[in-house]
C-alpha cells in the first residue's frame, strides 16, 4: 500500500484507519506520521493566500509543520509534540533496531498543554493501557490467555507504548481534521443544519470515517 505524500483519496484514508486499528507501535508510528503530514499540508494550504507558490512535493515533514504552525493551523504545544513524533520516526528510519518506548511517548504527550486534547488522548489510551497491563500480569503468572474473535491482534501488538502512540496520533488527526474541515467550508452555509452537515462530511472524509461530529473512535 503506497500513498502520495501530498494527498490521500477517501478510500486511502479508510485504509489507514483499518491499518492503524490492529497495528503495532512501529506501524502506528509510520502510518500515523504520514497521515499527520498529509493533514498538516491540507491545513496549511487552506490558510495560505497562494498555497501553490510552495513546491509541496519538495517540502519535508518539518517544513509543513512549521508552515502550519506559522499560519495558526496548529497550536505551538501540539506542534512541539508532533515535532517529537517526527524525531521518533526519523530515529526508526536510521536504526531498524529502534523501538518506541513508553517513556518516549509520555514525554511527547507531556508537551501537549491543551486540556481538551490531553483529555482526548487519555480517553483513548486508558482502555488500551488497562488491557495491556492485564495481559502483562497474566503472562507473568503463566496464565493461558484466550482472545475473542477480532481481539487476537492485542496479543501481538498491544503494549503501553502502542496505546500512547495510537492515542496521540488519533487525537492529533482529530484536531487537524476539525481545523481543516472548518477552514475548507465554501463561503457561508444557508443554515445551521447545512453547516453542521457539511462540517461533519468533511471531517469524516479527512479522517477516513474515524471521526464525525460528537462521534469518537472507540477502538
Amino acid at each position: 500500500m503506497s500513498y502520495s505524500r501530498s494527498s490521500f483519496h477517501d478510500d486511502e484514508f479508510h485504509d489507514v484507519v483499518e491499518g492503524l486499528a490492529e497495528a503495532d507501535a512501529l506501524a502506528v508510528l509510520l502510518r500515523g506520521h504520514l497521515w499527520i503530514e498529509v493533514l498538516l499540508e491540507q491545513v496549511a494550504r487552506t490558510r495560505l493566500a497562494r498555497p501553490d507558490a510552495i513546491d509541496w512535493s519538495r517540502a519535508r515533514f518539518e517544513h509543513k509543520l512549521s508552515i502550519a504552525e506559522a499560519v495558526d493551523g496548529i497550536t505551538p504545544d501540539l506542534s512541539a509534540a508532533v515535532r517529537d513524533l517526527n524525531r521518533l520516526r526519523n530515529r526508526l528510519a536510521h536504526d531498524l533496531r529502534y523501538s518506541v518506548s513508553e517513556d518516549d511517548l509520555k514525554m511527547l504527550i507531556g508537551r501537549v498543554k491543551d486540556d481538551r486534547i490531553r483529555s482526548a488522548i487519555d480517553q483513548l489510551a486508558e482502555p488500551q493501557l488497562e488491557i495491556a497491563r492485564t495481559l502483562a500480569a497474566a503472562r507473568l503468572r503463566g496464565d493461558e490467555i484466550e482472545f475473542s474473535h477480532g481481539a487476537e491482534w492485542m496479543d501481538r501488538a498491544l503494549t503501553p507504548a502502542r496505546a500512547y502512540l495510537f492515542s496521540f496520533v488519533v487525537a492529533t488527526v482529530r484536531e487537524l481534521g476539525i481545523t481543516y474541515a472548518l477552514d475548507s467550508l465554501p463561503g457561508r452555509a444557508p443554515d445551521d443544519a447545512t453547516f453542521v452537515d457539511l462540517l461533519d462530511q468533511t471531517l469524516r472524509r479527512v479522517t477516513g470515517g474515524l471521526f464525525g461530529l460528537n462521534v469518537p473512535f472507540s477502538r
